[in-house]
């Protein structure tokens, strides 16, 4: 999803966008037709993929992947017509979706054997502790790659969304945000230990992504600039403390 993600937000054409975004709502091997040479193996790749969860996730279920696509679009036209939402929550109700979290818990979730479909099923939801991963990871990494961002061609941040929403500067907006992710890290922390009706490893695993991109995000965007990260995975997989 990163690869789909790039082509849209970086690399693509606007024509090339919508034919990635046309394929993926079609969702059949016959929609590389619509697809420039480059992005036909990736296609593939990506229906390979989510046929291989099936057993899992059960048959039809691509609607994850074309909710997460019609929100990169929504972003897309953003871009295009230098539009910025008038409030965060405008916002937010694309942008926490486009951030992809409910598709990364699904991709650390569908090898377990304890989980089952009702599980999967609840990451599609709009659950409390779901909803409050989404808004801090969106937070995060707004935060972190706004100066990045600030020097291409990219659709609206939250950050520029609160400008606008409450007529203050980007410091003011950067601060705010900074507020607004530590109550979301505190409404992850309350919603994982209210949550008892699925299998514990599930809000686990919620708990120890957010912790994941805490850390990611901390300092820079490391998600973007992956060699920052280079001495932590060295530390934890090569020479871990014994």
């Amino acid at each position: 999803m990163t690869i789909i993600d790039d082509i849209l937000d970086t690399y693509g054409s606007t024509e090339e966008s919508m034919q990635i975004v046309e394929a993926i709502n079609r969702w059949d091997e016959g929609a590389i037709d619509v697809l420039r040479e480059y992005m036909k193996d990736i296609y593939l790749y990506l229906l390979e993929t989510f046929h291989s969860f099936e057993e899992h996730l059960g048959p039809e279920k691509s609607y994850r992947v074309k909710k997460l696509v019609q929100a990169y679009n929504a972003e897309l036209k953003w871009r295009d017509e230098k539009y910025v939402p008038k409030k965060i929550s405008e916002h937010l109700e694309v942008s926490t979706i486009s951030i992809g979290t409910s598709v990364v818990a699904c991709a650390f979730l569908v090898c377990m054997d304890n989980i089952n479909a009702e599980t999967f099923n609840w990451l599609s939801s709009e659950a409390k502790l779901l909803k409050s991963f989404a808004i801090f990871v969106r937070l995060r990494n707004d935060m972190a790659s706004i100066e990045r961002e600030q020097q291409g061609i990219h659709c609206a941040s939250t950050i520029q969304s609160y400008m606008k929403e409450h007529e203050t500067t980007k410091d003011d907006a950067c601060k705010e945000i900074k507020e607004l992710i530590e109550n979301s890290w505190k409404d992850i922390l309350k919603h994982y230990l209210e949550l008892i009706d699925q299998p514990m490893v599930v809000p686990q695993i919620i708990l120890d992504l957010s912790r994941t991109v805490d850390n990611m995000y901390k300092h820079t965007d490391a998600y973007t600039n992956l060699e920052t990260i280079k001495d932590t995975i060295r530390m934890l997989f090569v020479d871990p403390v014994e």
